[in-house]
Protein backbone atom coordinates (compact mmCIF):
# COMPACT_ATOMS: atom_id res chain seq x y z
CA UNK A 1 0.00 0.00 0.00
CA UNK A 2 1.26 3.47 -0.92
CA UNK A 3 0.16 4.86 2.44
CA UNK A 4 2.19 2.31 4.43
CA UNK A 5 5.99 2.18 4.52
CA UNK A 6 7.85 -0.62 6.30
CA UNK A 7 11.62 -0.15 6.61
CA UNK A 8 12.20 -2.70 9.36
CA UNK A 9 15.80 -3.96 9.61
CA UNK A 10 17.06 -1.71 6.84
CA UNK A 11 20.18 -0.66 8.79
CA UNK A 12 19.51 3.01 8.08
CA UNK A 13 21.43 5.79 9.83
CA UNK A 14 19.12 8.39 8.31
CA UNK A 15 16.32 8.54 5.73
CA UNK A 16 18.15 10.61 3.10
CA UNK A 17 17.95 7.78 0.55
CA UNK A 18 14.29 7.03 1.22
CA UNK A 19 11.34 8.57 -0.56
CA UNK A 20 8.72 9.69 1.99
CA UNK A 21 5.23 10.02 0.57
CA UNK A 22 3.28 12.95 2.06
CA UNK A 23 0.20 10.72 2.23
CA UNK A 24 1.75 8.12 4.58
CA UNK A 25 -0.54 6.86 7.34
CA UNK A 26 1.80 4.21 8.82
CA UNK A 27 5.60 4.23 9.06
CA UNK A 28 7.61 1.36 10.59
CA UNK A 29 11.28 2.09 11.23
CA UNK A 30 11.99 -0.76 13.62
CA UNK A 31 15.58 -1.98 14.04
CA UNK A 32 17.53 0.76 12.31
CA UNK A 33 20.20 3.15 13.61
CA UNK A 34 18.27 6.42 13.61
CA UNK A 35 19.15 9.13 16.11
CA UNK A 36 16.65 11.83 15.10
CA UNK A 37 13.36 12.28 13.25
CA UNK A 38 13.60 13.21 9.59
CA UNK A 39 11.93 16.62 8.92
CA UNK A 40 9.77 14.98 6.25
CA UNK A 41 8.37 12.60 8.88
CA UNK A 42 7.69 15.53 11.19
CA UNK A 43 5.77 17.22 8.36
CA UNK A 44 3.38 14.31 7.76
CA UNK A 45 -0.17 15.34 8.63
CA UNK A 46 -2.08 12.08 8.23
CA UNK A 47 0.30 9.70 10.04
CA UNK A 48 -1.64 7.34 12.31
CA UNK A 49 1.09 4.88 13.37
CA UNK A 50 4.78 5.64 13.93
CA UNK A 51 7.12 2.85 15.06
CA UNK A 52 10.69 3.78 16.04
CA UNK A 53 11.44 0.65 18.05
CA UNK A 54 15.07 -0.50 18.42
CA UNK A 55 16.88 2.58 17.26
CA UNK A 56 19.40 4.77 19.12
CA UNK A 57 17.25 7.84 19.77
CA UNK A 58 18.32 9.64 22.95
CA UNK A 59 16.16 12.74 22.50
CA UNK A 60 12.59 12.48 21.23
CA UNK A 61 11.63 16.14 21.59
CA UNK A 62 11.24 16.22 17.81
CA UNK A 63 8.00 14.31 18.28
CA UNK A 64 6.52 17.48 19.82
CA UNK A 65 6.84 19.24 16.44
CA UNK A 66 4.98 16.58 14.47
CA UNK A 67 2.13 17.81 12.28
CA UNK A 68 0.10 14.65 12.86
CA UNK A 69 -1.12 15.53 16.37
CA UNK A 70 -4.73 15.22 15.30
CA UNK A 71 -4.22 11.86 13.60
CA UNK A 72 -1.53 9.83 15.40
CA UNK A 73 -2.99 6.84 17.27
CA UNK A 74 0.02 4.59 17.91
CA UNK A 75 3.49 5.81 18.92
CA UNK A 76 6.26 3.32 19.73
CA UNK A 77 9.73 4.26 20.97
CA UNK A 78 10.55 1.00 22.71
CA UNK A 79 14.21 0.03 23.17
CA UNK A 80 15.97 3.31 22.50
CA UNK A 81 18.13 5.55 24.71
CA UNK A 82 15.46 7.90 26.03
CA UNK A 83 15.84 9.44 29.45
CA UNK A 84 12.62 11.46 29.21
CA UNK A 85 9.18 11.00 27.72
CA UNK A 86 8.53 13.75 25.16
CA UNK A 87 5.83 16.30 25.88
CA UNK A 88 2.79 15.04 24.01
CA UNK A 89 0.54 18.04 24.34
CA UNK A 90 -1.96 18.28 21.52
CA UNK A 91 -1.91 14.60 20.50
CA UNK A 92 -5.65 14.10 20.72
CA UNK A 93 -6.06 10.65 19.14
CA UNK A 94 -3.39 8.54 20.86
CA UNK A 95 -4.65 5.12 21.94
CA UNK A 96 -1.30 3.38 22.46
CA UNK A 97 2.07 4.52 23.79
CA UNK A 98 5.11 2.23 24.07
CA UNK A 99 8.23 3.50 25.91
CA UNK A 100 9.55 0.26 27.42
CA UNK A 101 13.26 -0.57 27.64
CA UNK A 102 14.66 2.92 27.83
CA UNK A 103 16.17 4.89 30.74
CA UNK A 104 13.12 6.94 31.64
CA UNK A 105 12.99 8.06 35.27
CA UNK A 106 9.60 9.78 35.58
CA UNK A 107 6.12 10.02 34.05
CA UNK A 108 5.18 13.73 34.59
CA UNK A 109 5.43 14.61 30.87
CA UNK A 110 2.33 12.48 30.38
CA UNK A 111 0.34 15.06 32.34
CA UNK A 112 0.34 17.20 29.22
CA UNK A 113 -2.04 14.73 27.65
CA UNK A 114 -4.77 15.96 30.01
CA UNK A 115 -3.89 19.63 30.15
CA UNK A 116 -6.98 20.33 28.07
CA UNK A 117 -9.90 18.03 29.09
CA UNK A 118 -11.49 18.44 25.67
CA UNK A 119 -8.28 17.22 24.05
CA UNK A 120 -7.75 14.25 26.36
CA UNK A 121 -6.81 11.25 24.17
CA UNK A 122 -8.67 7.94 24.37
CA UNK A 123 -5.49 6.27 25.65
CA UNK A 124 -6.06 2.53 26.08
CA UNK A 125 -2.57 1.09 26.45
CA UNK A 126 0.53 2.52 28.10
CA UNK A 127 3.79 0.54 28.33
CA UNK A 128 6.72 1.87 30.37
CA UNK A 129 8.30 -1.43 31.38
CA UNK A 130 12.02 -1.87 32.08
CA UNK A 131 12.86 1.72 32.84
CA UNK A 132 13.92 3.54 36.03
CA UNK A 133 10.56 4.92 37.07
CA UNK A 134 10.26 5.27 40.83
CA UNK A 135 6.61 6.30 41.14
CA UNK A 136 3.32 6.05 39.28
CA UNK A 137 2.21 9.64 38.79
CA UNK A 138 0.75 12.16 36.37
CA UNK A 139 -1.80 9.71 34.95
CA UNK A 140 -4.89 10.75 36.87
CA UNK A 141 -6.68 12.30 33.92
CA UNK A 142 -6.12 9.52 31.43
CA UNK A 143 -9.08 7.50 32.60
CA UNK A 144 -11.84 10.01 31.87
CA UNK A 145 -12.96 8.58 28.52
CA UNK A 146 -11.77 5.01 28.88
CA UNK A 147 -13.22 4.56 32.35
CA UNK A 148 -16.58 5.71 31.03
CA UNK A 149 -16.31 3.13 28.26
CA UNK A 150 -15.18 0.41 30.71
CA UNK A 151 -12.01 -0.20 28.74
CA UNK A 152 -8.68 -1.49 29.98
CA UNK A 153 -6.52 1.55 30.51
CA UNK A 154 -2.99 0.59 31.50
CA UNK A 155 -0.69 -2.33 32.01
CA UNK A 156 2.52 -1.06 33.60
CA UNK A 157 4.95 -3.80 34.74
CA UNK A 158 7.63 -1.34 35.91
CA UNK A 159 10.80 -3.27 36.65
CA UNK A 160 12.06 -0.72 39.15
CA UNK A 161 8.69 0.25 40.65
CA UNK A 162 8.86 1.71 44.15
CA UNK A 163 5.62 0.20 45.44
CA UNK A 164 5.87 1.64 48.95
CA UNK A 165 3.56 4.62 49.00
CA UNK A 166 -0.22 4.80 48.94
CA UNK A 167 -1.51 5.59 45.47
CA UNK A 168 -4.26 8.11 44.93
CA UNK A 169 -7.71 6.47 44.80
CA UNK A 170 -8.61 8.52 41.74
CA UNK A 171 -5.69 6.91 39.93
CA UNK A 172 -6.66 3.44 41.03
CA UNK A 173 -10.11 4.04 39.64
CA UNK A 174 -8.61 3.76 36.17
CA UNK A 175 -7.71 0.13 36.52
CA UNK A 176 -9.40 -3.03 35.42
CA UNK A 177 -6.07 -4.81 35.26
CA UNK A 178 -2.87 -4.28 37.25
CA UNK A 179 0.32 -6.10 36.29
CA UNK A 180 3.45 -5.79 38.44
CA UNK A 181 5.43 -8.88 37.46
CA UNK A 182 9.17 -9.36 38.01
CA UNK A 183 9.64 -6.26 40.11
CA UNK A 184 10.95 -5.93 43.63
CA UNK A 185 7.63 -5.66 45.48
CA UNK A 186 7.82 -6.90 49.05
CA UNK A 187 4.33 -6.02 50.24
CA UNK A 188 0.75 -5.64 49.02
CA UNK A 189 0.06 -3.00 51.67
CA UNK A 190 -0.59 -0.17 49.16
CA UNK A 191 -3.70 -2.05 48.03
CA UNK A 192 -5.37 -0.81 51.22
CA UNK A 193 -5.91 2.50 49.44
CA UNK A 194 -8.32 0.77 47.10
CA UNK A 195 -11.02 1.12 49.73
CA UNK A 196 -9.87 4.33 51.37
CA UNK A 197 -12.66 6.12 49.55
CA UNK A 198 -15.64 3.89 48.66
CA UNK A 199 -16.69 6.24 45.89
CA UNK A 200 -13.27 5.83 44.31
CA UNK A 201 -13.08 2.04 44.58
CA UNK A 202 -12.14 0.66 41.16
CA UNK A 203 -13.67 -2.31 39.38
CA UNK A 204 -10.44 -4.29 39.86
CA UNK A 205 -10.73 -7.48 37.83
CA UNK A 206 -7.19 -8.86 37.64
CA UNK A 207 -4.17 -8.43 39.90
CA UNK A 208 -0.83 -9.88 38.73
CA UNK A 209 2.05 -9.65 41.21
CA UNK A 210 3.94 -12.81 40.30
CA UNK A 211 7.70 -13.25 40.69
CA UNK A 212 8.25 -10.74 43.45
CA UNK A 213 9.27 -10.97 47.12
CA UNK A 214 5.83 -10.86 48.73
CA UNK A 215 5.62 -12.81 51.99
CA UNK A 216 1.99 -12.32 52.98
CA UNK A 217 -1.49 -11.95 51.51
CA UNK A 218 -2.66 -10.12 54.63
CA UNK A 219 -3.19 -6.75 52.90
CA UNK A 220 -5.91 -8.36 50.80
CA UNK A 221 -8.11 -8.23 53.90
CA UNK A 222 -8.57 -4.54 53.22
CA UNK A 223 -10.49 -5.38 50.07
CA UNK A 224 -13.49 -6.26 52.24
CA UNK A 225 -12.99 -3.72 55.03
CA UNK A 226 -15.93 -1.79 53.63
CA UNK A 227 -18.47 -3.97 51.78
CA UNK A 228 -19.58 -1.05 49.64
CA UNK A 229 -15.99 -0.44 48.59
CA UNK A 230 -15.04 -4.05 47.79
CA UNK A 231 -13.79 -4.33 44.20
CA UNK A 232 -14.97 -7.36 42.21
CA UNK A 233 -11.61 -9.13 42.09
CA UNK A 234 -11.84 -11.93 39.54
CA UNK A 235 -8.26 -13.16 39.12
CA UNK A 236 -5.40 -13.09 41.63
CA UNK A 237 -1.90 -14.12 40.45
CA UNK A 238 0.72 -14.22 43.22
CA UNK A 239 2.86 -17.08 41.92
CA UNK A 240 6.61 -17.24 42.54
CA UNK A 241 6.74 -15.23 45.73
CA UNK A 242 7.55 -16.18 49.34
CA UNK A 243 4.02 -16.67 50.68
CA UNK A 244 3.70 -19.25 53.45
CA UNK A 245 -0.03 -19.22 54.18
CA UNK A 246 -3.41 -18.79 52.50
CA UNK A 247 -4.98 -17.75 55.82
CA UNK A 248 -5.54 -14.10 54.80
CA UNK A 249 -7.96 -15.32 52.16
CA UNK A 250 -10.42 -15.98 54.98
CA UNK A 251 -11.08 -12.24 54.98
CA UNK A 252 -12.68 -12.59 51.59
CA UNK A 253 -15.73 -14.04 53.30
CA UNK A 254 -15.65 -12.03 56.51
CA UNK A 255 -18.74 -10.25 55.28
CA UNK A 256 -20.85 -12.23 52.76
CA UNK A 257 -22.02 -9.05 51.10
CA UNK A 258 -18.42 -7.97 50.58
CA UNK A 259 -17.07 -11.23 49.16
CA UNK A 260 -15.51 -10.60 45.76
CA UNK A 261 -16.37 -13.11 43.03
CA UNK A 262 -12.89 -14.64 42.87
CA UNK A 263 -12.71 -16.87 39.81
CA UNK A 264 -9.02 -17.78 39.51
CA UNK A 265 -6.41 -18.07 42.25
CA UNK A 266 -2.76 -18.63 41.28
CA UNK A 267 -0.39 -19.15 44.21
CA UNK A 268 2.05 -21.59 42.60
CA UNK A 269 5.75 -21.62 43.47
CA UNK A 270 5.49 -20.27 46.98
CA UNK A 271 6.11 -21.87 50.39
CA UNK A 272 2.56 -22.88 51.29
CA UNK A 273 2.25 -25.99 53.47
CA UNK A 274 -1.50 -26.34 53.85
CA UNK A 275 -4.74 -25.79 51.95
CA UNK A 276 -6.69 -25.52 55.22
CA UNK A 277 -7.48 -21.79 54.89
CA UNK A 278 -9.54 -22.56 51.81
CA UNK A 279 -12.23 -23.84 54.17
CA UNK A 280 -13.21 -20.22 54.75
CA UNK A 281 -14.36 -19.94 51.18
CA UNK A 282 -17.46 -21.94 52.09
CA UNK A 283 -17.86 -20.85 55.70
CA UNK A 284 -21.02 -19.07 54.60
CA UNK A 285 -22.77 -20.58 51.55
CA UNK A 286 -24.01 -17.17 50.51
CA UNK A 287 -20.46 -15.86 50.57
CA UNK A 288 -18.80 -18.65 48.64
CA UNK A 289 -17.01 -17.18 45.62
CA UNK A 290 -17.43 -19.09 42.36
CA UNK A 291 -13.82 -20.27 42.30
CA UNK A 292 -13.19 -21.84 38.91
CA UNK A 293 -9.42 -22.41 38.81
CA UNK A 294 -7.02 -23.11 41.70
CA UNK A 295 -3.26 -23.26 41.07
CA UNK A 296 -1.15 -24.26 44.07
CA UNK A 297 1.60 -26.16 42.26
CA UNK A 298 5.22 -26.12 43.43
CA UNK A 299 4.60 -25.53 47.11
CA UNK A 300 5.08 -27.79 50.16
CA UNK A 301 1.57 -29.20 50.46
CA UNK A 302 1.33 -32.72 51.91
CA UNK A 303 -2.43 -33.37 51.86
CA UNK A 304 -5.56 -32.61 49.85
CA UNK A 305 -7.80 -33.26 52.87
CA UNK A 306 -8.67 -29.56 53.43
CA UNK A 307 -10.34 -29.50 50.03
CA UNK A 308 -13.21 -31.46 51.58
CA UNK A 309 -14.34 -28.17 53.14
CA UNK A 310 -15.17 -26.86 49.69
CA UNK A 311 -18.10 -29.25 49.66
CA UNK A 312 -19.06 -29.21 53.34
CA UNK A 313 -22.34 -27.64 52.30
CA UNK A 314 -23.63 -28.88 48.92
CA UNK A 315 -25.32 -25.55 48.31
CA UNK A 316 -21.99 -23.82 48.82
CA UNK A 317 -19.94 -26.07 46.58
CA UNK A 318 -18.02 -23.88 44.14
CA UNK A 319 -18.00 -24.90 40.50
CA UNK A 320 -14.24 -25.63 40.64
CA UNK A 321 -13.25 -26.62 37.13
CA UNK A 322 -9.44 -26.83 37.23
CA UNK A 323 -7.20 -27.87 40.12
CA UNK A 324 -3.40 -27.81 39.89
CA UNK A 325 -1.44 -29.23 42.85
CA UNK A 326 1.61 -30.52 40.96
CA UNK A 327 5.12 -30.54 42.43
CA UNK A 328 4.15 -30.79 46.08
CA UNK A 329 4.45 -33.62 48.62
CA UNK A 330 0.95 -35.09 48.32
CA UNK A 331 0.79 -38.81 49.11
CA UNK A 332 -2.86 -39.63 48.32
CA UNK A 333 -5.73 -38.51 46.10
CA UNK A 334 -8.47 -37.64 48.57
CA UNK A 335 -11.18 -35.18 49.61
CA UNK A 336 -12.34 -34.53 46.04
CA UNK A 337 -15.70 -36.23 46.47
CA UNK A 338 -17.78 -33.10 46.08
CA UNK A 339 -15.81 -31.50 43.24
CA UNK A 340 -17.86 -33.26 40.63
CA UNK A 341 -17.44 -30.51 38.03
CA UNK A 342 -13.67 -30.78 37.76
CA UNK A 343 -12.48 -30.94 34.16
CA UNK A 344 -8.69 -30.67 34.73
CA UNK A 345 -6.75 -32.27 37.60
CA UNK A 346 -2.97 -31.90 37.76
CA UNK A 347 -1.22 -33.91 40.49
CA UNK A 348 2.08 -34.62 38.78
CA UNK A 349 5.40 -34.70 40.64
CA UNK A 350 4.02 -35.77 44.01
CA UNK A 351 4.30 -38.99 46.07
CA UNK A 352 1.07 -40.72 45.05
CA UNK A 353 1.12 -44.54 44.92
CA UNK A 354 -2.49 -45.38 44.00
CA UNK A 355 -5.10 -44.02 41.61
CA UNK A 356 -8.07 -43.61 43.93
CA UNK A 357 -10.52 -41.07 45.29
CA UNK A 358 -11.80 -40.03 41.86
CA UNK A 359 -15.23 -41.61 42.03
CA UNK A 360 -17.02 -38.29 41.57
CA UNK A 361 -14.87 -37.00 38.74
CA UNK A 362 -16.85 -38.38 35.80
CA UNK A 363 -16.56 -35.00 34.07
CA UNK A 364 -12.75 -35.00 33.99
CA UNK A 365 -11.27 -34.22 30.59
CA UNK A 366 -7.60 -34.14 31.63
CA UNK A 367 -5.82 -36.14 34.35
CA UNK A 368 -2.10 -35.53 34.93
CA UNK A 369 -0.36 -37.95 37.27
CA UNK A 370 3.16 -38.06 35.88
CA UNK A 371 6.23 -38.39 38.12
CA UNK A 372 4.57 -40.22 41.00
CA UNK A 373 4.94 -43.77 42.37
CA UNK A 374 1.94 -45.44 40.73
CA UNK A 375 2.32 -49.12 39.84
CA UNK A 376 -1.12 -49.92 38.44
CA UNK A 377 -3.78 -48.29 36.23
CA UNK A 378 -7.03 -48.69 38.15
CA UNK A 379 -10.29 -47.05 39.26
CA UNK A 380 -10.82 -45.24 35.95
CA UNK A 381 -13.78 -47.29 34.76
CA UNK A 382 -16.24 -44.40 35.09
CA UNK A 383 -14.11 -41.84 33.25
CA UNK A 384 -15.63 -42.22 29.82
CA UNK A 385 -15.22 -38.49 29.08
CA UNK A 386 -11.45 -38.39 29.73
CA UNK A 387 -9.52 -37.09 26.74
CA UNK A 388 -5.97 -36.78 28.09
CA UNK A 389 -4.16 -38.79 30.71
CA UNK A 390 -0.50 -38.68 31.69
CA UNK A 391 1.10 -41.42 33.76
CA UNK A 392 4.65 -40.75 32.66
CA UNK A 393 7.56 -41.57 34.96
CA UNK A 394 5.76 -43.92 37.30
CA UNK A 395 6.26 -47.61 38.14
CA UNK A 396 3.90 -49.24 35.63
CA UNK A 397 4.70 -52.58 34.07
CA UNK A 398 1.41 -52.89 32.20
CA UNK A 399 -1.18 -50.61 30.61
CA UNK A 400 -4.01 -52.91 31.65
CA UNK A 401 -6.92 -50.88 33.01
CA UNK A 402 -6.90 -48.14 30.39
CA UNK A 403 -9.68 -49.60 28.21
CA UNK A 404 -12.56 -47.93 30.06
CA UNK A 405 -11.32 -44.48 29.04
CA UNK A 406 -12.90 -44.89 25.64
CA UNK A 407 -12.78 -41.19 24.70
CA UNK A 408 -9.03 -40.80 25.13
CA UNK A 409 -7.36 -38.65 22.51
CA UNK A 410 -3.90 -38.47 24.10
CA UNK A 411 -2.23 -41.17 26.22
CA UNK A 412 1.18 -40.57 27.82
CA UNK A 413 2.90 -43.58 29.40
CA UNK A 414 6.59 -42.90 28.78
CA UNK A 415 9.39 -43.66 31.26
CA UNK A 416 7.80 -46.67 32.92
CA UNK A 417 8.61 -50.37 32.86
CA UNK A 418 5.85 -51.49 30.45
CA UNK A 419 6.66 -54.77 28.67
CA UNK A 420 4.14 -54.71 25.81
CA UNK A 421 1.37 -52.82 24.06
CA UNK A 422 -1.83 -54.16 25.61
CA UNK A 423 -4.80 -55.44 23.62
CA UNK A 424 -6.94 -52.90 25.50
CA UNK A 425 -5.51 -50.23 23.21
CA UNK A 426 -7.81 -51.44 20.45
CA UNK A 427 -10.78 -50.00 22.35
CA UNK A 428 -9.42 -46.45 22.26
CA UNK A 429 -10.80 -45.60 18.84
CA UNK A 430 -10.41 -41.82 19.24
CA UNK A 431 -6.71 -41.97 20.12
CA UNK A 432 -4.51 -39.48 18.25
CA UNK A 433 -1.35 -39.43 20.39
CA UNK A 434 0.27 -42.48 21.99
CA UNK A 435 3.52 -42.00 23.88
CA UNK A 436 5.08 -45.21 25.24
CA UNK A 437 8.72 -44.19 24.81
CA UNK A 438 11.38 -45.26 27.29
CA UNK A 439 9.80 -48.57 28.26
CA UNK A 440 10.67 -52.23 27.60
CA UNK A 441 8.44 -52.87 24.58
CA UNK A 442 9.79 -55.32 22.01
CA UNK A 443 6.99 -55.39 19.42
CA UNK A 444 4.50 -53.08 17.71
CA UNK A 445 1.07 -54.66 18.12
CA UNK A 446 -2.58 -54.17 19.13
CA UNK A 447 -3.08 -50.95 17.18
CA UNK A 448 -5.81 -52.27 14.93
CA UNK A 449 -8.80 -49.99 14.65
CA UNK A 450 -6.88 -46.87 15.73
CA UNK A 451 -7.42 -45.13 12.42
CA UNK A 452 -7.09 -41.62 13.88
CA UNK A 453 -3.65 -42.14 15.40
CA UNK A 454 -1.33 -39.32 14.31
CA UNK A 455 1.61 -39.43 16.72
CA UNK A 456 3.26 -42.67 17.85
CA UNK A 457 6.24 -42.48 20.21
CA UNK A 458 8.06 -45.79 20.62
CA UNK A 459 11.63 -44.59 20.90
CA UNK A 460 14.00 -45.93 23.57
CA UNK A 461 12.45 -49.39 23.79
CA UNK A 462 13.73 -52.89 22.99
CA UNK A 463 12.42 -53.66 19.48
CA UNK A 464 15.00 -55.87 17.74
CA UNK A 465 13.72 -55.37 14.19
CA UNK A 466 10.96 -53.98 11.98
CA UNK A 467 9.57 -57.43 11.25
CA UNK A 468 5.78 -57.25 11.10
CA UNK A 469 5.68 -53.45 11.13
CA UNK A 470 3.56 -53.30 7.95
CA UNK A 471 0.84 -55.49 9.46
CA UNK A 472 0.98 -53.71 12.83
CA UNK A 473 0.49 -50.26 11.29
CA UNK A 474 -1.92 -51.12 8.49
CA UNK A 475 -4.74 -49.10 10.07
CA UNK A 476 -2.50 -46.05 10.50
CA UNK A 477 -1.21 -45.80 6.93
CA UNK A 478 -3.45 -42.84 6.19
CA UNK A 479 -3.24 -41.13 9.59
CA UNK A 480 0.29 -41.28 11.05
CA UNK A 481 2.20 -38.03 10.59
CA UNK A 482 4.85 -38.55 13.32
CA UNK A 483 6.60 -41.70 14.48
CA UNK A 484 9.55 -42.13 16.83
CA UNK A 485 11.44 -45.43 16.78
CA UNK A 486 14.98 -44.20 17.37
CA UNK A 487 17.16 -45.77 20.06
CA UNK A 488 15.72 -49.20 19.36
CA UNK A 489 17.93 -51.91 17.84
CA UNK A 490 15.53 -51.86 14.87
CA UNK A 491 16.52 -48.27 14.03
CA UNK A 492 20.01 -49.44 13.07
CA UNK A 493 18.72 -51.34 10.01
CA UNK A 494 20.09 -49.95 6.70
CA UNK A 495 16.62 -49.67 5.20
CA UNK A 496 15.02 -48.20 8.36
CA UNK A 497 14.09 -44.81 6.91
CA UNK A 498 13.17 -46.03 3.44
CA UNK A 499 10.92 -48.75 4.80
CA UNK A 500 8.93 -46.39 7.00
CA UNK A 501 8.63 -43.76 4.30
CA UNK A 502 7.26 -46.34 1.90
CA UNK A 503 4.82 -47.62 4.50
CA UNK A 504 3.49 -44.26 5.74
CA UNK A 505 2.75 -41.81 2.88
CA UNK A 506 1.45 -39.07 5.26
CA UNK A 507 4.56 -39.11 7.45
CA UNK A 508 5.94 -35.64 8.17
CA UNK A 509 8.36 -36.43 10.96
CA UNK A 510 10.54 -39.49 11.54
CA UNK A 511 12.20 -39.43 14.93
CA UNK A 512 13.65 -35.96 15.47
CA UNK A 513 13.82 -35.25 11.73
CA UNK A 514 11.16 -33.22 9.97
CA UNK A 515 10.69 -34.39 6.41
CA UNK A 516 10.53 -31.17 4.34
CA UNK A 517 9.49 -32.95 1.18
CA UNK A 518 6.38 -34.17 3.01
CA UNK A 519 5.37 -30.96 4.79
CA UNK A 520 1.79 -30.10 3.98
CA UNK A 521 1.18 -26.67 2.57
Amino acid sequence: MADVLDLTNSHLRDLSTVEISPTLTALDLTANRLQTLDPRVVALTGLRALNLRQNIIADATGVNECCCKGALEDLELRDNLLTEIPTLEGFSQLTRLEFSYNQIRSLPPLSSLTADPAASPPLLELFVAANKVAAIEALEGLGRLTHTENSIVCTIPLLQLAFAGTLQPRFYSLFLFISLIFVQIRSLAPLSSLTADPAASPPLLELFVAANKIRSLAPLSSLTADPAASPPLLELFVAANKIRSLAPLSSLTADPAASPPLLELFVAANKIRSLAPLSSLTADPAASPPLLELFVAANKIRSLAPLSSLTADPAASPPLLELFVAANKVTAIEALGGLSKLTVLELGSNRIRTIEGLGSQACLLELWLGRNRISKIENLGHMTALRRISLQSNRLESMCGIAACSSLVELYLSHNGIWSLDQQLTQLKALRVLDVSNNRISKVEHLQGLSQLEDLWLNDNQMPSLDGIEEALKDQVDSLTTIYLEHNPAAAAPDYKQRLLALLPKLQQLDANVLPEREQT
